[in-house]
C-alpha cells in the first residue's frame, strides 16, 4: 500500500477551484485550512500506523507519481 499526501496550500487551491466549478462559495467548510489540516493529520496517522510508503504529490504530475509507484513495485 502506498499513501499519497499533499500540502495544505495545494489541496486548498484544488478545493477552491472545485467549489468555484460547482458554483459554491469559497467559504464552504470543505476548503477551509483548518478542515484540510485535520484531514491531512488523520491521513498521516493512518499511514504511520500501517507503515506504508508516503508520496507527497503537492508538486508532482500524475505521470511522475505513477512512475514513483511503479519504481516502488519494481516494474
Amino acid at each position: 500500500m502506498i499513501g499519497l499526501t499533499i500540502s495544505t496550500e495545494s489541496l486548498n487551491a484544488i478545493r477552491k477551484e472545485r467549489l468555484k466549478a460547482l458554483g459554491l462559495p469559497n467559504s464552504a467548510s470543505y476548503a477551509t485550512t483548518e478542515r484540510i489540516e485535520k484531514e491531512l493529520e488523520h491521513a498521516r496517522q493512518v499511514m504511520d500506523k500501517i507503515g506504508c510508503i508516503v508520496i507527497d504529490v503537492s508538486y508532482k504530475a500524475v505521470e511522475e507519481t505513477a512512475s514513483l509507484i511503479l519504481e516502488h513495485f519494481g516494474k
